[in-house]
């Protein structure tokens, strides 16, 4: 039984330990956001001669 609680405990306490972690980083993602830097990720942006953002001509005989 001592085992047990022992087992339940240290689990309760990397449980608070990865809260405490888990909110630190939502705490300083919230700031970044709030001050307009940039975030690690700012996602994909095409420019208008990037050959992917230019539609595709048509096959002739409506054959791609």
């Amino acid at each position: 039984m001592a085992e047990y609680n022992a087992e339940r405990q240290a689990e309760r306490a990397k449980t608070v330990r990865l809260k405490a972690i888990r909110e630190a980083k939502e705490a300083e993602e919230g700031s970044l956001k709030g001050s307009g830097a940039r975030s690690k990720s700012p996602g994909l942006t095409l420019s208008p001669d990037d050959p992917v953002a230019k539609p595709r001509k048509k096959a002739p005989g409506g054959k791609k």
